[in-house]
């Protein structure tokens, strides 16, 4: 009898995590653990960057999750639809969300830059280059196409004190929204620093 019964528990345990896995993996959700960050923005000028900057709050390398919500107006992000910015290596989904979804089925990914500490300069981390006709490579991801919310998530290989996204306002003046940074933090998402700074993840080559 008890055999019996160990058997029917281990039996429901493997049912738990053979469905409970596939669920997790099918549906990400953008890592909104810890608040770093957050502005208002109003009046953005079109096709600016819009930055955060925390001299004084320097995070660390690891997973975030960049997020505008709060709409006023038009504003968005210019990115790509070709999945310009591959996950990472302990298998993050680095991507562009809407209303915490996958944007494009996972294969967009929104124009970035940030600002390591050792160099203090503004790097392209997300590499979009600018085309001079909207297409795949070179598409403007609106906020007011979402109900609440879009952002991207991505890895930051070295301490850095600021980050932000190109935003354009489709020729409006008056446009705004709040962007908010977000640390998923714990050790499953941390990482060694690079040792080393590049402009864009395809020339990153720490030893992970």
């Amino acid at each position: 009898m008890l055999v019996k019964r160990l058997l029917l528990y281990l039996t429901i345990a493997i049912c738990f995590v053979l469905i409970a896995i596939p669920a997790f993996s099918a549906n990400p959700t953008p890592p909104r653990n810890t608040l770093v960050f957050t502005k208002v923005f109003e009046k953005i000028a079109d096709n600016s960057w819009s930055n955060l900057e925390f001299p004084k709050n320097i995070q660390p390398a690891g997973l975030y999750y960049m997020e505008l919500s709060e709409l006023n107006g038009t504003v968005g992000c210019w990115g790509s639809k070709k999945d310009p910015y591959p996950d990472g290596p302990n298998k993050e989904v680095l991507t562009a969300w809407k209303d915490d979804d996958p944007e494009e089925g996972g294969k967009a990914d929104l124009r970035l830059q940030y600002r390591p500490t050792k160099l203090n300069n503004w790097l392209e981390l997300i590499v979009v280059a600018p085309q001079g006709a909207i297409g795949d490579t070179w598409n403007p991801f609106g906020l007011q196409n979402a109900k609440k919310t879009m952002g991207q998530t991505f890895l930051a290989l070295d301490n850095f004190d600021g980050v932000g996204l190109q935003t354009p306002t489709w020729s409006t003046a008056n446009s705004g929204c709040t962007i908010t940074l977000y640390s998923a933090e714990g050790k499953k998402f941390s990482v060694e620093s690079a040792g080393k700074l590049s402009a864009k993840w395809g020339e990153l080559k720490a030893g992970f």
